[in-house]
């Protein structure tokens, strides 16, 4: 579902999983992900840069796999995401892992 960003406060963004932020104006893509996206899940944020996942695919899904008693959900951003990602984050979406949050930008 394709949301526009004066639409956001409208809907109910709890139920979602997986974001994609992309366009031009970087400092709405900052404001929307810090005001937005952010507080849905506050206590565990990671942020990777997509060449870090590539080097290391298999560190960054052992990151996503790994449970704690303390975390209740993970918010994982990857900025400067492409296609070369794809294969990772069609693995993440088809093991359904329920409290991980996805963002690429």
């Amino acid at each position: 579902m394709i949301i526009k960003f004066f639409e956001l406060k409208k809907k109910n963004l709890k139920n979602n999983n997986f974001f994609l932020l992309y366009g031009n104006n970087s400092g709405l893509i900052e404001e929307t992900l810090n005001n937005t996206i952010k507080p849905l899940s506050p206590e565990n944020i990671l942020t990777y840069d997509e060449n870090e996942i590539i080097k290391n695919s298999e560190n960054f899904l052992e990151d996503i796999n790994n449970k704690s008693f303390f975390d209740k959900e993970k918010l994982i951003i990857i900025r400067r995401a492409t296609d070369k990602i794809l294969k990772i984050t069609e693995e993440i979406i088809t093991k359904e892992i329920e409290d991980i949050k996805l963002v690429l930008i």
